[in-house]
């Protein structure tokens, strides 16, 4: 897991270089994304490597058509993505945890395009 320091700052719990608490941060930061964005992974995906700003207004100004206004960097990084959990036998069906007293459980399902 990588995190920029303005990143870390805001989801980082302990030392940057350690695995475990970047993986926590990880695992928080990519359930807040998918919350944010409807359990959409590719919008989720999209936020992390562009930013959460820079795809909110791409989404304001482009709506459905967002993904191909997006940088070339950020398609890239959708498509490896992607593809890396269809082989590792993932449907990109997200199931969320929210560890709340309630146990909340949310079901998110991306349509890969």
């Amino acid at each position: 897991m990588q995190f920029m320091p303005d990143t870390w700052k805001d989801w980082g719990r302990g030392d940057i270089n350690s695995l475990k608490d970047s993986q926590d941060a990880a695992r928080r930061y990519d359930s807040f994304l998918l919350n944010r964005y409807g359990g959409d992974v590719r919008k989720a995906l999209a936020a992390y490597n562009w930013g959460m700003g820079n795809l909110d207004k791409d989404i304001a100004k482009n709506g459905a058509n967002w993904e191909s206004h997006a940088p070339r960097e950020t398609q890239d990084y959708i498509a490896k993505i992607t593809q890396l959990m269809l082989r590792k036998g993932q449907n990109l069906n997200i199931n969320i945890t929210n560890s709340t007293p309630a146990r909340v459980a949310t079901s998110m399902n991306a349509a890969q395009h």
